[in-house]
């Protein structure tokens, strides 16, 4: 990440190719890093579809388009969200090293906070606390995209019973006693 980003913003402009801001410098540098992570993620889920779907889809005669959309992208995405959320969470730990082109960020303004406080212990506590709540809101909120792309699928239950004040619990399909 740190090699992609000194390219972006010290190397590109030697070919011509000068970015208005560190901001834009940032975005490209994390994009095309955790983009790439991205993509493999995306790639992994796609191929992890039962060959009898996609042998399904062919049988039914469908375009290539209608049954990625239809048929692979819904199961796909469903096994995809975990790993897009893992990611995530790295790409709003990793957006931290974007200081060194100049940009400012959460890592940045606690700093400001130390030295006009000089409080290290402060300093420490209030940016685990912020990363942390960052990314349990990142978290829970992918854990609710995965819930609701199940449910489609009818693999779990819906958003409205998982958040109901008497949540439902799944049967597995055994019955007391162990007999099932």
């Amino acid at each position: 990440m740190l090699v992609q980003l000194f390219w972006v913003y010290y190397v590109l402009p030697l070919f011509g190719l000068t970015l208005e801001s560190a901001f834009t410098v940032g975005v490209i540098a994390l994009g095309v890093n955790y983009g790439a992570y991205g993509a493999e993620a995306v790639r992994a889920s796609l191929t992890s579809v039962a060959s009898g779907q996609w042998e399904a889809t062919v049988a039914l005669s469908m375009s290539w388009t209608h049954k990625i959309r239809r048929v692979i992208f819904p199961q796909a995405w469903a096994l995809m969200i975990p790993s897009l959320a893992n990611l995530l969470v790295h790409l709003m730990k990793g957006s931290a090293i974007v200081y060194i082109v100049g940009l400012n960020d959460f890592n940045f303004e606690l700093d400001q906070l130390r030295r006009v406080t000089s409080a290290w212990f402060s300093y420490a506590f209030v940016g685990l606390i912020g990363y942390f709540a960052f990314a349990l809101v990142l978290t829970q909120g992918m854990r609710l995209l995965e819930v609701r792309a199940k449910h489609r699928l009818g693999q779990g239950l819906s958003l409205r019973e998982i958040l109901s004040p008497a949540p439902k619990v799944p049967t597995s399909g055994v019955q007391p006693g162990g007999a099932s």
